[in-house]
């Protein structure tokens, strides 16, 4: 007779090997787009040694690769499949307008931050003038906005919830890291953060609290 856990074994390992997948392409992927953009922006005189700028690249580079792998796996659900925690292609189709909204609006993002990491502003080297970083940045809040009072109506409640909670997470830590951060940097203990690198930080915690929240809900659990 077949025991519960010897049945639900086989199911186990097969989920477990695909998320392995799942982690060793994104990290090649990463890694293999992290090290090309750095090789080209190290360069044109970019100053690896400042932490704003720095910070703001990561970040940029992060949001965009999640926006990118996620565009990518709903635009070819049966490979994206293989690359997204979904159960399989079918997963991927009925979610593709939200997913594909999602995917736009991290792109924006990215690239935003990765313009205004690479502008040429305060003396400082860069590969973009200072009105191309504003104009990325114009199109991106634009961007982001349209596309997010767009798809308000056609979130599902999780979606709704997980949203809420992040967005509240996020704000209690905000108002916890700069509160402190205000307070050492008034005593004269701190240097208090450039705008570039705040952005970097606000992004961050906003990615850390979705992810919390998601993991908290079993969302990120091996599918």
């Amino acid at each position: 007779m077949t025991t519960p856990s010897e049945a639900g074994a086989p199911a186990g390992g097969s989920k477990t090997r695909k998320t392995l997948i799942r982690m060793g392409i994104g990290a090649i992927a990463g890694a293999s787009v992290t090290y090309a953009l750095l090789a080209m922006v190290e360069k044109s005189g970019f100053d690896m040694d400042d932490p704003a700028r720095l910070s703001a690249l990561a970040a940029g580079i992060v949001f965009a690769l999640m926006g990118l792998i996620v565009g990518l796996g709903t635009l070819a659900p049966r490979s994206g499949a293989y690359l997204l925690n979904v159960e399989d292609s079918d997963e991927l189709r009925e979610q593709r307008r939200p997913l594909s909204r999602g995917s736009l609006i991290m792109l924006l993002i990215g690239g935003a931050m990765i313009a205004l990491a690479l502008a040429a502003v305060g003396g400082a080297a860069g590969m973009l003038t200072r009105e191309a970083a504003a104009i990325a940045v114009g199109v991106a809040f634009v961007g982001v906005a349209g596309l997010s009072i767009a798809g308000k109506g056609e979130n599902d409640e999780l979606f709704k919830a997980v949203g809420t909670e992040a967005s509240a997470g996020a704000m209690y830590a905000v108002l916890a890291i700069f509160g402190l951060w205000a307070a050492l940097a008034h005593l004269g203990y701190l240097a208090w953060i450039e705008p570039l690198g705040l952005l970097a930080v606000l992004l961050a915690v906003q990615l850390g609290a979705a992810f919390w929240v998601s993991a908290r809900r079993g969302l990120l659990r091996p599918r």
